[in-house]
């Protein structure tokens, strides 16, 4: 009985968790990370009885969760027959697109991996980002949306996904932003932090990718699992919208203007990686880039556009 019950604990709460976002999902996880030590250990017929109960509320719980949350997947949950093979000949464009603006891009504060929401500004963004999509009729041509799990980047990515009629919703966790380490939640003009941006931004242009300072992620790390993100999510279709932040577009985007150059001073010194890094990110702003699927190679055809025809922020530096 003890196994069966934590068996099945374990195995919901992780299968829930992994999908929802939704701050009613960290209560279960936490429980029970806390009961995992406890596993082995003989419990008695009072305390099977109450985990039983417990087990119970969790599992009412996770379902909650599970159907305010049903229609988001993971790329690596989509049956692999139903996806595009390795060397197919038709290239999947990917529309590669920044979150919203939340409160805190407008104060200009470090987020990383902090879940902050869009604001009432950033919302009205993803709607007419969206509708825009819908006039340009690019919405009819999408096969999946693809986004972090990350508040701002999911409530975009939704906005867009309802105006695509044949599109499914997917999140991946390797779209977040950088973790910025202690700096997340000061702002950028805070004098320890920008000293360390610059830092590490200089040390990054000199190839030296590795370089992370104060608890950070480096950029080699970043941009690691955003290509990893943006092959999974081309195998999804061959139109293909992805929703992430400034920091992982910007520096997956100098890994795609490299085409595989080792990331060294010179390469990185080359006018279009040069504009890449020097260019700025706003909320919304959208890339296209194609993926070769037959040689595993990524081309860029656009990057950072501004669609909607307001002015957006950017604070992606």
């Amino acid at each position: 009985l003890k196994a069966t019950v934590m068996s099945r604990l374990f195995t919901r709460l992780q299968h829930v968790t992994r999908r929802c976002n939704a701050g009613v999902s960290l209560l279960p996880c936490r429980i029970a990370t806390s009961l995992g030590p406890h596993l082995h250990r003989d419990w008695s017929k009072t305390e099977l009885r109450s985990l039983t109960v417990l087990t119970g509320t969790l599992m009412a719980i996770s379902l909650t969760v599970t159907g305010l949350c049903g229609n988001l997947l993971y790329p690596e949950d989509v049956d692999a027959d139903k996806m595009l093979p390795p060397g197919t000949s038709k290239p999947t464009r990917l529309i590669i697109v920044r979150h919203g603006e939340t409160s805190w891009n407008a104060e200009k504060r470090v987020q990383g991996q902090t879940d902050t929401k869009l604001n009432a500004a950033g919302q009205q963004q993803a709607l007419e980002l969206a509708d825009r999509f819908k006039k340009l009729g690019l919405a009819e041509t999408v096969d999946a949306v693809v986004s972090s799990d990350l508040s701002r980047a999911s409530d975009t990515a939704d906005a867009i996904a309802e105006v695509c009629p044949k599109a499914k919703r997917y999140v991946d966790a390797r779209l977040r932003e950088f973790d910025f380490g202690e700096h997340q939640g000061k702002l950028s003009s805070d004098p320890e932090v920008r000293p360390a941006r610059q830092t590490c931004v200089q040390e990054w242009k000199q190839g030296h990718l590795e370089y992370a300072s104060h608890g950070a992620e480096s950029a080699a790390n970043v941009i690691g699992r955003g290509l990893a993100a943006f092959r999974s999510a081309a195998r999804l279709g061959s139109s293909v919208v992805i929703v992430s932040h400034g920091g992982l577009i910007k520096w997956t985007a100098v890994a795609i203007e490299l085409a595989g150059e080792t990331p060294d001073h010179k390469a990185l010194s080359q006018p279009k990686v040069v504009s890449i890094v020097q260019s700025s990110l706003p909320n919304v702003c959208c890339s296209i880039v194609l993926y070769d699927h037959s040689v595993d190679a990524f081309r860029a055809q656009s990057w950072f556009e501004n669609l909607i025809g307001q002015t957006t922020r950017d604070d992606s530096g």
